[in-house]
């Protein structure tokens, strides 16, 4: 008497071997991380004494476009390394190659609008360009890897941008640039739609809230640092140091511990982001825009 095999199970695609394993401690922030972190200490360093050197409404114009480029170029990282096993020997020179590039912005941000402009240009677009390239392939078979190729189509086209922008004169690589950060920030907002490519809806992005909300925490306690730093090199400098540099000084400490408070104490220390909207999108606006 002959028996029909028993149904088989529809076999799950295999996950990626460089993704993040399900498991009690997927939402940690790695040590590879933390360390990849530390190059933006210097990042913001430069940000805050490049502006302080161009303090005209012009100045405050390029500042703010060069910050926008150190976010975002921080922002995706930190949202690649969501899905990326931090234990991975690749993906650790992948994050070493991307605090590379970072230094490299740094460096050049000072002097962006002058003499160093292509070396800013060229580290940006290296890091936004690569990243998403390697994500592409390192996540072939699932849904991220064609999320990634339009990602990479859209940070290909910016990066034209910012590398033709980068060998004009000062006034038109700001119109430039504006335009290409414009590009970079703008793709999530039409969900990485791009010709012959179709879209990536934001739903099509499985993301760890816990993961996110703790990378963003940690890079806001070193911006809040470096102001505190910053403020404490400034007033130390003066001769003398009169009272209303002291005055300024103790009222930009406690608007920093009020961010603080707003950010941290009123959170309290539970960092369950999933306790409100934890979809994709949510997660978008509240630590991407």
């Amino acid at each position: 008497m002959s028996h029909d095999p028993a149904p088989q199970r529809a076999q799950q695609p295999e996950q990626p071997r460089l993704m993040r394993s399900e498991g009690a401690r997927r939402s940690e922030v790695a040590p590879i991380e933390l360390f990849f972190d530390l190059v933006y200490v210097f990042a913001i360093i430069q940000v805050s004494h490049t502006l302080l050197a161009h303090l005209s409404w012009l100045g405050v114009l390029e500042v703010a476009l060069l910050f926008g480029a150190v976010w975002w170029a921080w922002n995706y990282s930190a949202w690649a390394m969501n899905w990326l096993d931090p234990g991975s020997g690749l993906v650790r020179v992948l994050n070493g190659l991307l605090m590379l590039a970072a230094l490299g912005m740094s460096l050049g941000l000072p002097h962006a609008f002058a003499e160093d402009g292509l070396l800013f240009a060229t580290c940006y677009v290296a890091a936004q360009v690569g990243r998403a390239a390697f994500m592409a392939v390192a996540l072939r078979g699932h849904v991220l890897a064609k999320n990634y190729t339009n990602l990479l189509a859209w940070s290909t086209s910016a990066g034209v941008l910012w590398i033709v922008g980068a060998f004009l004169d000062p006034t038109a690589r700001l119109v430039v640039w504006l335009v290409a950060l414009v590009v970079d920030v703008a793709a999530p907002r039409f969900e990485f739609r791009f010709p012959g490519l179709g879209s990536a809806p934001m739903h099509t992005w499985p993301t760890d809230p816990e993961h996110l909300a703790e990378r963003n925490r940690a890079v806001f306690i070193i911006a809040l640092g470096e102001s505190i730093l910053i403020m404490g090199f400034t007033l130390s400098e003066l001769d003398p140091i009169t009272s209303r540099a002291v005055v300024a000084t103790l009222l930009g400490f406690v608007g920093l511990f009020v961010l603080w408070w707003a950010y941290f104490a009123l959170a309290g220390p539970d960092t369950q982001a999933s306790r409100g909207d934890a979809s994709t999108r949510a997660l978008r606006s509240a630590f991407a825009y």
